[in-house]
């Protein structure tokens, strides 16, 4: 008898709305703060170092304490204004949300595809889950404001110590605003990945689906595509691309990575149902 053919369920979207808006909002905020440090540097932190270094008579020991009291009441001012607690929950509660809506849609259409009913999703687990991931990106998003006042502060200190160039300071105060950026881009792209997977993967075993189809997205930016950008990349999620794997295991030989668990990965998944008579 020939073997019947398992149902095929469609294949999930990225939730590239989601991570673009949060990209923009930390974005946003980033902006921001770029504008109110090149403020302070342009206005302040600028003609008091060139009036130091006049030989106005001001002691070096005075004028790093004015530098110093300066770069710490604009740490504080941000932290109160720009990258306040309720700012940062608001903006990544909303991203998480978004992740869900669209990840939640998604597996109610997969599983009405591969069990003919519409599946009853008790998301018992998700509360916990919100609320962990919410934690983890109010996180992420104060590192990368601590990563750019610390590099600014470095740059004036050691700058002011070394007789280093205002231009050349404020070349370097520039550049650290774009890396700031690229790290949000980073974030926003691999939280969305990393969540939406997980997402899946609890309501998959929710549904009693115990394995998945691995889905990449056929671009050159997939690991390992050997016409792509990254043809030697390890893990190979080129090879993956509808491979069957258990929720339970992931992939055994990178680690038991899932799609979306790995940096940036914008893979996907879908159900997989055997036919009614593989064994």
């Amino acid at each position: 008898m020939a073997q019947k053919k398992a149902p095929n369920a469609p294949k999930q979207p990225f939730p590239n709305s989601a991570y673009r808006e949060y990209y923009r909002e930390i974005n946003k905020l980033l902006e921001e703060e770029r504008k109110a440090m090149w403020k302070l540097f342009d206005k302040s932190l600028r003609p008091l170092i060139h009036e130091y270094r006049g030989d106005s008579g001001i002691r070096y020991d005075d004028a790093m304490d004015d530098i110093r009291r300066m770069l710490n009441n604009m740490k504080r001012r941000s932290e109160q204004s720009i990258f306040n607690e309720e700012r940062l929950r608001r903006i990544v509660s909303n991203f998480v949300n978004k992740v869900n809506k669209v990840n939640k849609n998604s597996i109610m259409k997969q599983v009405r595809a591969v069990r003919g009913v519409d599946p009853l999703l008790r998301d018992r687990w998700l509360d916990s889950f919100v609320k962990s991931a919410i934690e983890e990106n109010v996180s992420y998003i104060k590192s990368i404001e601590k990563t750019y006042f610390d590099r600014v502060q470095t740059t004036v200190y050691q700058g002011v110590r070394r007789g280093k160039g205002l231009n050349e300071m404020a070349s370097d105060i520039k550049k650290y605003a774009n890396v700031s950026k690229s790290r949000a881009k980073f974030i926003a792209r691999d939280q969305a990945g990393s969540l939406y997977g997980d997402m899946t993967k609890k309501r998959h075993q929710e549904a009693g689906i115990d394995k998945f189809v691995w889905i990449t997205s056929l671009d050159e930016r997939v690991r390992g595509n050997p016409a792509g950008m990254y043809p030697d990349a390890i893990p190979n999620h080129w090879e993956l691309h509808n491979q069957v794997f258990t929720w339970v295991k992931g992939v055994e030989k990178y680690d038991g990575i899932i799609p979306g668990s790995d940096f940036q990965c914008r893979c996907t998944s879908k159900p997989y149902v055997a036919p009614e008579n593989e064994e």
